[in-house]
């Protein structure tokens, strides 16, 4: 849905609100500006001389209008460092852009450019206050590619309480676009079509611990590169989350296999965090990726990528977080030379990011 034919539609509701008297809006913000330096090479956007050009800006509206309507609209302004991926991102982006009809308070619809259904991370991955690091496990979610944020189309949620258990069910379809990496420097640019697919989550009595299956079906409709127009591929995303009062918990699991025969993608994080007090937080996370690929007239290759990750937090209040985080790393997720994984040794590299969160 572009943004003309959106803001037509957003000027419709508008109308409708106002005429019907019951109306509700509100303004949300989000801030996650950072700092980042590595000690050698490039990863993911961060130099080994730092940068401070690692920030994500989204505002959100909301128009609710009556009892079963609501329209959201969330622009959106990254920048990733000295990254090659930043080419692809304008300085100011429609974010979200959807209309929802909530049915009962149990069944919904939400049609447009809508918050896709994906693991723990994906519906809040611009809100900084709430992630214990600086962006969510890239290994898992990537950054722009193989993982989408949004789903042009539509997705239908429905929700179950037997007892004491949660059960909550997210069925969509549509497209996106996307970028596919060819190594560490270099992307193209695809569409992807005929999305589908459904993601489930299964909240225990207690509502402390969750388990959350995520499968879908996705197709290359166009792009740079012909060889994979017409490509089916499939995704699985697992995920267990469990949260005390002075603990958490949170593990994900992603495979992605290409149908054309030539690969996989499996990705996996253990994330563990202590809460000492209202104002401070430690959080430990190990997050890994492994690629392998079916190489013409040589055989089978496949190579590791991980980064282990110490952050610490120190809220001022919910809605303003400092966070100092040190990453170690290892594999071939270096820009600036982008090693080959078929002859090169995987890379090891150390960085650090100091960042400030804050919403309203």
């Amino acid at each position: 849905m572009g943004i003309r034919a959106f803001s037509l539609v957003m000027g419709f509701l508008l109308s409708v609100g106002c005429l019907s008297q019951e109306t509700d809006f509100s303004i949300h913000g989000y801030l996650n500006q950072a700092y980042g330096q590595s000690d050698r090479y490039q990863y993911y956007g961060i130099p080994e001389d730092g940068t401070i050009d690692l920030r994500n800006i989204a505002l959100q509206l909301n128009l609710k209008y009556g009892l079963k309507n609501k329209l959201v609209v969330q622009l959106n302004s990254r920048r990733v460092g000295e990254s090659p991926v930043g080419e692809f991102i304008d300085d100011v982006e429609l974010d979200w852009g959807f209309y929802q009809y909530q049915h009962d308070e149990t069944l919904s619809l939400k049609v447009g450019k809508v918050p896709l259904p994906l693991g723990i991370y994906n519906e809040i991955r611009d809100v900084g206050t709430v992630l214990p690091f600086y962006r969510i496990p890239v290994l898992i979610y990537g950054e722009g590619t193989w993982t989408t944020e949004t789903v042009d189309g539509l997705v239908v949620s429905k929700g179950w309480r037997p007892g004491e258990w949660l059960i909550d069910l997210d069925v969509f379809y549509g497209g996106w676009d996307s970028i596919v990496s060819q190594d560490a420097d270099t992307y193209i640019p695809v569409r992807i079509e005929d999305g589908v697919g459904f993601q489930s989550w299964v909240t225990l009595p207690g509502e402390r611990w969750r388990f959350g299956l995520h499968l879908h079906q996705q197709r290359v409709g166009a792009g740079s590169d012909t060889t994979l127009i017409g490509e089916n591929q499939d995704m699985l995303f697992a995920s267990a989350e469990g949260e005390y009062e002075h603990f958490l918990f949170r593990s994900e699991y992603h495979r992605i296999s290409f149908q054309s025969g030539n690969g996989t993608w499996t990705a996996w994080y253990i994330h563990l965090g202590a809460k000492f007090s209202e104002k401070w937080a430690l959080h430990f996370s190990s997050d890994h990726g492994r690629i392998e690929l079916v190489i013409p007239f040589i055989g089978t290759a496949d190579e590791d990528f991980d980064d282990e990750a110490l952050s610490l937090n120190y809220s001022f209040s919910p809605r303003l977080v400092l966070k100092l985080e040190a990453h170690k790393t290892e594999g071939y997720a270096v820009e600036g030379f982008a090693p080959n994984f078929l002859f090169d040794p995987p890379v090891r590299l150390d960085y650090a990011v100091l960042s400030f969160s804050a919403s309203f």
